[in-house]
């Protein structure tokens, strides 16, 4: 029996981002500033980004679209409760506080808030998984092999073998 892996939460939605609060896009693109300055990497600044992103669709759809700046420690909390309801790992979910917390920590610096909501909520305590392990068998190796010489992408099949060869995350592989 095949391993099963937690389900993925679908949050990125163009319109909906289109359509965020004008004064909470206002905030972030003021973060966005402060993180190219203090010279974040790429990586480092692309997950703030979709962790971001992800609770401003949230808000859009359980808040009414307020401020950031009017959320308080139970909006955030209820939005993490989904996310780990959905399956996100204690792991996940520390990050998400993190990139969220980070945005709430510049806010404060800048006095546009007197508190920042996370200080409120505890942080998960394991490293707990959800997903369990998926292995692919030697047959399936086979087969990627096949599809992918018959695909003659060279660059791809490095890829492949790169990353099934060192077992690295697709972060760690992927080139941005």
């Amino acid at each position: 029996m095949p391993n099963k892996r937690s389900p993925k939460i679908k949050f990125k939605d163009d319109e909906k981002l289109k359509n965020i609060n004008p004064e909470t896009m206002k905030l972030w693109n003021k973060y966005r500033v402060d993180m190219s300055l203090r010279e974040l990497s790429e990586k480092t600044i692309a997950g703030y980004e979709n962790d971001f992103e992800h609770f401003l669709i949230f808000v859009y759809d359980n808040f009414d679209n307020k401020c950031v700046t009017d959320m308080d420690e139970d909006d955030i909390t209820e939005f993490l409760f989904f996310c780990k309801s959905s399956g996100n790992n204690s792991r996940r979910i520390k990050r998400r506080m993190s990139s969220i917390s980070a945005f709430y920590k510049f806010l404060r610096k800048k006095k546009i808030i007197s508190e920042n909501p996370l200080e409120f909520i505890g942080r998960p305590k394991k490293d707990l998984d959800v997903v369990n392990p998926i292995f692919l068998t030697q047959e399936q190796v086979d087969l990627m092999r096949e599809k992918l010489a018959a695909h003659g992408n060279l660059d791809l099949q490095l890829y492949a073998m790169l990353s099934l060869s060192t077992m690295a995350r697709v972060n760690a592989i992927s080139v941005r």
